[in-house]
């Protein structure tokens, strides 16, 4: 994949956000109309299913939008400092461990003179390491990609409580009811930070935030 246009990687995430959006739309008519005994099975698999494509939206927003940032032809000094982050992880977390000064000095020497050599960005692999999308693993990736996580830092607590930790529970294999309140709550929720996530990653690429 090799996404070089503003208008491809916005098709991209316009594309993957639609078929998510169908799903959860799908899941909400099969629990309004389920049968009384089939309703508590419904309620729960929604509410799992809200959670993964929460998940797996931010996931594949990032990666399709770092995707655009590499085949941009960028040195790593005309990138924002999420991004440079982001290919020096692996080689920061070696020199965390380290106790030579050799590998400190790797980490040292790339940022006093390797800033202005083509970056390259591990975009298919960004977030493969990131687990559950608490609001702090989101916090990170939207940190990364130049975005202003201020609006979600109010629904922190309803992401890791409502979508995380239920999500977690269910699937763990916990007996936990979701009431149809509860559920249209969660649907709403994944919805609406997904349409917000995709408005952000869109403007940030139109904006060139990733940029310094």
């Amino acid at each position: 994949m090799k996404l070089r246009t503003l208008d491809q990687v916005t098709t991209a995430i316009d594309d993957d956000l639609a078929w998510r959006k169908r799903e959860l739309t799908t899941a909400k008519f099969l629990w309004e109309g389920a049968r009384e005994k089939e309703r508590d099975v419904a309620l729960r698999a929604a509410a799992v299913l809200a959670y993964a494509h929460w998940e797996g939206f931010v996931k594949e927003a990032a990666r399709v939008f770092l995707n655009f940032v590499q085949f941009q032809g960028l040195d790593y000094c005309d990138l924002q400092p999420g991004v440079i982050a982001l290919t020096l992880r692996s080689q920061l977390k070696i020199a965390e461990d380290a106790s030579r000064v050799a590998v400190h000095t790797s980490v040292v020497a790339f940022l006093v003179s390797d800033l202005k050599r083509a970056a390259e960005i591990p975009w298919d692999t960004a977030c493969s390491d990131i687990g559950n999308m608490t609001f702090q693993a989101f916090e990170d990736i939207a940190r990364m990609l130049g975005i202003d996580c201020s609006r979600y830092a109010t629904k922190a607590r309803l992401i890791d409580e409502r979508l995380v930790r239920t999500r977690h529970l269910i699937a763990h294999g916990k007996r936990v009811p979701v009431t149809e309140t509860e559920a249209a709550e969660i649907h709403g929720l994944a919805v609406s930070l997904i349409e917000d996530f995709r408005v952000d990653s869109e403007n940030a690429l139109a904006l060139a935030s990733y940029r310094r």
